[in-house]
């Protein structure tokens, strides 16, 4: 289904030959969370067979300032849920703005 989308096929073919999701997980928690000290809204999509819910579940423990939205969607979430994922955004920036 993801690969209906036009560039998904190169791009995934271009990352697999760079990395792989073992290494890009240690490489966030171990290196990459430590220096988001900002507000930071990870959304993740709930069926995503890719990046489990499980590696974000617990994200606030790295990244302090840090929370996690899931999405009821795959790893393209943004594309199939659009209005859910924009609504999440707003909802966290107008967060932001009124703590500040």
């Amino acid at each position: 289904y993801e690969f209906k989308f036009e560039g998904t096929a190169e791009a995934v073919s271009k990352y697999f030959a760079t990395t792989n999701f073992d290494v890009e997980l240690h490489d966030r928690h171990k290196r990459l969370f430590k220096y988001m000290t900002m507000p930071v809204l990870f959304l993740q999509g709930m069926h995503d067979p890719g990046q489990q819910p499980s590696e974000y579940a617990r994200v606030h423990e790295t990244v302090p300032t840090g929370r996690v939205e899931f999405i009821d969607a795959g790893h393209f979430f943004h594309l199939e849920q659009p209005e859910q994922t924009n609504e999440a955004i707003l909802k966290f920036l107008r967060e932001e703005v009124a703590a500040s």
